[in-house]
């Protein structure tokens, strides 16, 4: 799939389901060389979740190095495999996140990483993003989300997607190194450090969507977009009769149809 392409299907997805922020694509970089020129890198330490959130909500290209990056957040460190969980921290944070240090080093084990392939991550808009991403992350309501599982399982009705978590990792790890290992749609919750440094909303989740299957669940959308579950939602209001006829199942989105 060419960059074009994908820019139009940023552009559709928004259409449809009015986010209020834009779909992003995340890029991993082997080398911090390979960033393009229209992405601004950060040149001072920041943590994963906080890059995403300003691509999000200042809708510019972003892109951090390893050495930017790294050693702020032990999550993040254990998603990219920039770090691992230090001697004694379990024993020291008791009672932070957990009442027992085994229940401490439960949150963080048999996390999958990304091995320390990456020097480096871009985030910028899907609309405009310049380079192919590996994952695509839509920010998104309840509703917003449920639509998006309909639009998946139009033509993968058999699938149910997974979610699994303990709270932990949010944008860093169970929205892209989860997915990106698995190459599997995925939702995700928003955590503690995305509300906190990226800027979440009370409401926000997050479908993650490796960039092989985001044709498929855009295509699953329109689909969905004929039918009675399309989005804006369309009540029962009492002139309207049971079934819905089919001329009100036919809204149309300029520029996606």
């Amino acid at each position: 799939m060419d960059v074009s392409t994908i820019n139009e299907l940023g552009k559709g997805l928004c259409g449809i389901l009015r986010f209020q922020t834009k779909p992003i694509g995340i890029k991993l970089f082997a080398k911090i060389s390979d960033v393009p020129g229209d992405f601004q890198i950060i040149e001072k330490k920041l943590v994963t979740c906080a890059v995403i959130g300003l691509a999000r909500f200042y809708e510019k290209p972003m892109a951090i190095s390893k050495q930017n990056s790294q050693a702020i957040c032990l999550g993040a460190d254990i998603s990219f495999g920039w770090g691992s969980l230090p001697e004694g921290f379990a024993e020291k944070n008791v009672g932070l996140f957990t009442e027992t240090a085994e229940g401490l080093k439960g949150i963080l084990s048999n996390w999958m990483s990304l091995e320390d392939r990456f020097e480096a991550f871009g985030v910028a808009p899907l609309d405009t993003i310049s380079v192919v991403p590996d994952i695509v992350q839509i920010w998104c309501s309840p509703v917003q989300l449920m639509e998006l599982v309909y639009a998946n399982g139009w033509y993968n009705g058999h699938e149910r997607l997974v979610m699994s978590t303990n709270g932990h990792g949010g944008s860093c790890y169970e929205a892209l190194t989860v997915p990106f290992k698995n190459d599997q749609i995925t939702i995700a919750i928003v955590d503690m450090g995305d509300r906190k440094h990226g800027y979440a909303r009370d409401n926000d989740t997050i479908l993650a969507v490796p960039i092989s299957k985001l044709q498929g669940l855009f295509e699953g959308m329109m689909k969905v977009q004929r039918t009675r579950h399309s989005y804006p939602i369309l009540y029962d209001f009492e002139d309207i009769p049971f079934p819905v006829p089919a001329p009100v199942l036919q809204r149309k989105f300029p520029g996606i149809y």
